[in-house]
C-alpha cells in the first residue's frame, strides 16, 4: 500500500510539472490599443497608433514592441495618458509577460490579476535624465520594466499609463509582451505516462496480495 501512495503521489507531481509553451503569442501586433486622457489632453478621443515599424525615438532600444502614442501632437508637461489593451488569456490559462519603455516615465497594471515587477525600482519613476525618466521605467537601453503573470483565465485590460515629466515630445510608451500557454514537455508526458502504468501495476499486485486466498 505504501509502494502504490508513493507511485500515485509521484503521479500528482508530475501533473503539476508544467512549463511554459515553446509558442509565445505575441500581444503587440495590432492596433486595438486605445487610449483615455488621464491629465492634458494627449488623446483628443482618439485610438492609440501601434503600427510596426513602430515609430521609435532614436535613443529608444531595439524591441520586437510596437510603439503606442496618441494622435495628438500637442503634449504637456504633467500630462497622463492611458493605454489600454484586452487581452484573452483563453479557457486554459496563459502566462503574460512583458517589457515596457515610456517616454517620460509609466504605470503598468492589469484588471483581474496580479503584475509581478521584476525590476528594481518603481514604475511611475518621477526622477528625470537628459533623455527622460532616470533608470526604470523611460526610455532609453535597459531602462525597461519587465513584468509578468501567474496563470489567468479569460480577459483582462492591460493598461499603461504615461506620465510626461517634461513638456516635449515624443509622448507614449514602447511595450513588448507575450503570452505564454503553459504545456507539458514531451519527457514530462512520457515520465507521466510511466509513472501512470507502474501505479497499474502496483495496484493490481496489491490487490493480488490483499484478495482472501481459497
Amino acid at each position: 500500500m505504501v509502494k502504490a501512495g508513493a507511485v500515485f503521489t509521484f503521479v500528482a507531481v508530475l501533473m503539476l510539472a508544467v512549463v511554459p509553451g515553446a509558442h509565445a503569442i505575441s500581444i503587440v501586433t495590432d492596433t486595438t490599443w486605445t487610449c483615455t486622457s488621464v491629465l492634458g489632453t494627449a488623446c483628443g478621443g482618439a485610438t492609440a497608433v501601434s503600427a510596426a515599424p513602430a515609430p521609435i525615438p532614436p535613443w529608444a532600444p531595439e524591441t520586437t514592441g510596437d510603439w503606442i502614442t496618441s494622435t495628438n501632437s500637442a503634449v504637456a508637461l504633467g500630462t497622463q495618458t492611458t493605454f489600454s489593451k484586452v487581452i484573452d488569456f483563453g479557457t486554459t490559462g496563459s502566462i503574460l509577460t512583458l517589457k515596457v519603455w515610456a517616454d517620460d516615465t509609466a504605470a503598468v497594471a492589469l484588471t483581474g490579476g496580479a503584475l509581478t515587477f521584476n525590476n528594481p525600482g518603481l514604475a511611475p519613476n518621477p526622477a528625470l535624465d537628459s533623455a527622460c525618466a532616470a533608470g526604470v521605467l523611460g526610455c532609453e537601453a535597459n531602462e525597461f520594466g519587465s513584468f509578468s503573470t501567474g496563470l489567468l483565465t479569460g480577459l483582462h485590460t492591460l493598461t499603461v499609463t504615461v506620465d510626461q515629466l517634461v513638456a516635449s515630445t515624443p509622448f507614449g510608451t514602447l511595450v513588448e509582451g507575450d503570452l505564454l500557454a503553459p504545456v507539458p514537455e514531451p519527457a514530462t508526458i512520457l515520465l507521466l505516462g510511466s509513472a501512470l502504468a507502474a501505479a497499474g501495476v502496483a495496484s493490481r499486485r496489491f490487490r493480488k496480495a490483499e484478495a482472501p486466498k481459497a
